[in-house]
């Protein structure tokens, strides 16, 4: 359900709820000009582009040059810093009809890193450019807002409990702020900051399918997103279901198996969790009903079978709701009829 955002300045105010990870990102990253800096196989200098896909287009490009990074920070940063992290927080405020910000931000460990899965939790993104400023604009966050750090779980986890308490307490109006899409599977109030829309997840949801030139993409709130996540996977945090299958058939495609179009043709008829869960039961009985163990992103040998598969996918998957929250895979089948 989405709200008319100006009916929020006639609700009593109420707590904004920010990730603070995409927000230090995001001021972060206007902090400073970046550009590419191409070298040919000699080390002499060719020329400066802004991105690689301008240099990719160009008239030089050559693919045995070297592109070198560059990163400058603007004069006056840190003033624009404070300037716009206040902004930008202010313009959330007033847009979701709160009068009170927490921020919440990630902390050093995260269960999810030690979870046994066959490719490192987002091991994609070791190694990736960042913004210089990024460590000095979370510490200006800490400096000047109220936040929650995360313990052993994600700033998103943290979002997600609140997220969950607003659908528990409607008449506090709580409202959660982050681009995630993780918090599409969590009940609760949701603003999208980039489309300035504020919308109520509640109940199993439904999935959307969007054509494009660039192929399909899967949109979709509640429960059946949550689903739908467990099919697909997700590229941007480098966890796909299917990825020790395609070890064991010898397929070393980096493709998933269940593209966006199978994952809604497969869920789009369901009108029941029942249903759903009976459809992931099924896909991942089939890839891995033979299994006793398998080889973690480590190289450790960890003993386990299809249901075990299951259940460390749903751990990476779910947004605890509150401390101590864990779908257990066993019960949920068992509560459905699916495992004796």
């Amino acid at each position: 359900m989405q709200f008319n955002l100006r009916d929020n300045f006639l609700k009593p105010k109420g707590l904004l709820v920010v990730d603070g990870d995409w927000l230090a990102f995001k001021v972060a990253a206007i902090l400073e000009n970046k550009s590419v800096q191409i070298y040919d196989s000699e080390g002499n200098f060719v020329k400066k582009f802004k991105t690689k896909t301008d240099f990719k287009k160009s008239k030089v490009y050559d693919e045995t040059f070297e592109i070198r990074d560059s990163q400058v920070l603007k004069s006056n940063y840190q003033k624009t810093m404070e300037y716009r992290l206040n902004d930008l927080v202010n313009t959330y405020l007033v847009r979701t009809g709160c009068d009170r910000a927490l921020v919440a931000m990630g902390g050093k460990t995260n269960f999810r890193n030690d979870l046994p899965l066959p490719q490192k939790y987002k091991g994609n993104r070791e190694g990736e450019t960042r913004p210089l400023a990024l460590y000095e604009t979370r510490e200006k966050i800490f400096d000047i807002f109220e936040t929650a750090l995360s313990y052993n779980e994600e700033a998103d986890d943290i979002i997600s409990k609140y997220q969950f308490l607003s659908s528990k307490n409607p008449e506090e109006h709580i409202v959660v702020c982050t681009l995630d899409k993780d918090a599409r599977g969590t009940p609760g109030k949701l603003y999208n900051p980039d489309k300035d829309t504020l919308v109520n997840i509640e109940g199993l949801g439904f999935l959307k399918l969007d054509k494009s030139a660039n192929g399909y993409k899967l949109y979709g709130e509640g429960r059946m997103w949550f689903y739908s996540q467990l099919l697909t996977g997700d590229k941007a945090d480098n966890y796909f279901p299917c990825d020790y299958y395609k070890q064991l058939i010898g397929n070393a495609s980096k493709s998933p198996l269940i593209t966006a179009l199978k994952c809604y043709n497969m869920l789009a008829e369901c009108k029941t969790d029942a249903e759903c869960i009976k459809v992931l039961k099924d896909t991942y009985y089939g890839w891995y009903k033979d299994i006793t163990s398998w080889k973690d992103w480590q190289g450790n040998e960890i003993e386990g079978t299809w249901v075990d598969m299951f259940q460390i996918y749903i751990d990476v998957v779910h947004m605890r709701r509150f401390d101590g929250d864990r779908v257990c895979a066993k019960d949920l089948l068992q509560r459905f009829g699916l495992l004796d």
